[in-house]
């Protein structure tokens, strides 16, 4: 079934599927970084007002030994909260990705060829919500590289509230 512009229905729908999946990567890339941006914003901001106060008001960093504590307990469990969900977003992200990548495959097919049962039924699963599956296809290169920017997001900042901790702790 071809409509005015010579595109079938498939075609058709290959293209509004394409577009939607790159959609559907953007609105990824922008929750990621959202929590990003929110995660260090807090982690910094909170840190910074406790070190402001605690200069401000000439304590000993020995008397604020359990509000450190605290605040540290706070930082770690923010810390695992937010790794957990930026690496949900980013599986869900290259999963479409992998779903885009082989609709792509299937768009740069002659029209014949979309014809074919095989074809339809890989396009069948395409058409699903990518994002929501349970499979471990979408590992590739740039999810690595992406789960490394994750790791590095969250650990970094942990390293020197260890080591604050640390250096309580043994000199106390």
């Amino acid at each position: 079934m071809r409509n005015l512009e010579g595109e079938s229905f498939i075609e058709k729908l290959i293209s509004n599927e394409i577009e939607g999946k790159n959609k559907a990567i953007h609105a990824y890339d922008a929750m990621m970084w959202t929590v990003r941006t929110g995660y260090l914003t807090i982690v910094f901001g909170g840190w910074g007002l406790m070190a402001k106060s605690l200069f401000e008001s000439n304590q000993n960093l020995y008397d604020s030994e359990v509000l450190i504590f605290i605040v540290i307990a706070f930082t770690v469990t923010l810390s695992m909260g937010a790794f957990v969900i930026d690496r949900n977003y980013v599986k869900r992200k290259f999963r479409v990705i992998c779903v885009l990548n082989n609709l792509i495959e299937i768009a740069v097919k002659q029209t014949s060829e979309l014809d074919s049962d095989n074809v339809r039924s890989e396009l069948k699963m395409m058409l699903q919500i990518a994002g929501d599956k349970d499979d471990d296809k979408f590992t590739s290169p740039g999810y690595n590289v992406e789960l490394s920017i994750v790791k590095l997001v969250y650990i970094t900042p942990l390293i020197p509230i260890a080591l604050l901790g640390f250096y309580l702790v043994c000199l106390s």
